[in-house]
């Protein structure tokens, strides 16, 4: 699950105990990249080109919307 490996890699990076908050935004863009970067290779490897317009409308139709959510709601209420 990408989106729990996330939530694990901001863990891991000290995202309980930070208490700047461009820090804590710094922590969870790094974590987006990294997910996302995952979700792309995984479906490279499945063959699928991800530079199609095809899988680009579909990312930002089906997975970005969950990703940002996720995204604003960890930032609106922090573990800081």
């Amino acid at each position: 699950n990408y989106f729990g490996a996330r939530q694990q890699f901001i863990n891991e990076n000290g995202g309980k105990k930070i208490t700047d908050i461009d820090e804590y935004m710094k922590l969870h863009g790094a974590a987006d990249e990294l997910m996302i970067t995952g979700m792309l290779m995984q479906a490279e490897k499945l063959g699928i080109d991800t530079n199609s317009r095809e899988f680009r409308r579909l990312f930002y139709e089906k997975n970005w919307p969950d990703i940002t959510q996720r995204k604003d709601t960890n930032i609106q209420t922090p573990a800081i």
